[in-house]
């Protein structure tokens, strides 16, 4: 039974039926093109992508939600590979027409929630809900907690971005590489000579990263050419 609309719930219940259907209709196209990219990095063919494209286009939006549903269930890595947050962002940011509305859209966490778990719905992957995950049936998520936030939207970023050459900035850029960089790095071990010593958690190298590596040194002969210049951080 669905919830009465009251004019003290207003914001937190009601959903515009043209905004949902728009928001559906652009997750539907980037979605599209999110296939269409992870087909080229699975080396696919250009016909293979325009057939595809031909067969969506012939499609109402339910239809193309249940293609692009069966087509995803297919290929799972397309599906660990996505971030369902930039889909979403790009799909709000192509039906508000001014930026203040995007902006008043985005920061809405009750819409952004709502429409961020009918991406993940439909692909078949669990939601994310505020408070218990009922035994592990939901991702927990802490709205109010821009920490918690933050962790989740780096994961998926982790995630979304993988192999792309990005992890290295992103993890400068959070202040997070003198943690994750630092310490053994582990994988297969590449000389096993049996399956289970090949599968071997192994540690095959240790890396260092200091806070210091978060800047670049100001070379020492400019530093002489100019004694104003000071030196960057935990480099003297």
């Amino acid at each position: 039974m669905e919830k009465k609309i009251t004019q003290e719930n207003f914001e937190d219940t009601y959903v515009d039926s043209i905004e949902l259907e728009r928001i559906d209709k652009f997750v539907c196209d980037e979605m599209a093109r999110q296939i269409h990219r992870y087909i080229k990095a699975m080396k696919g063919s250009k016909a293979i992508m325009l057939k595809f494209e031909e067969q969506l286009a012939t499609l109402t939006v339910p239809e193309k939600e249940k293609a692009i549903a069966r087509y995803i269930d297919l290929n799972r890595k397309v599906i660990s590979g996505l971030d369902f947050k930039v889909v979403l962002a790009r799909a709000m940011a192509n039906y508000s027409d001014t930026f203040a509305y995007l902006v008043e859209l985005v920061n809405n966490k009750r819409k952004m929630v709502f429409y961020l778990n009918r991406i993940r719905e439909r692909a078949g992957v669990r939601q994310y809900k505020d408070g218990s995950d009922e035994g592990g049936k939901y991702i927990s998520v802490n709205l109010a907690n821009q920490d918690e936030m933050r962790k989740l939207i780096h994961a998926e970023r982790r995630v979304e971005l993988n192999c792309e050459g990005l992890r290295y900035d992103d993890l400068r850029r959070w202040k997070e590489a003198e943690t994750v960089l630092n310490g053994k790095f582990y994988g297969m071990n590449a000389y096993g000579k049996t399956a289970d010593s090949f599968y071997k958690r192994t540690a095959y190298q240790t890396r260092v990263y200091k806070k210091a590596f978060y800047w670049f040194p100001v070379h020492q002969s400019e530093m002489d050419k100019n004694p104003k210049l000071v030196q960057a951080p935990y480099w003297k």
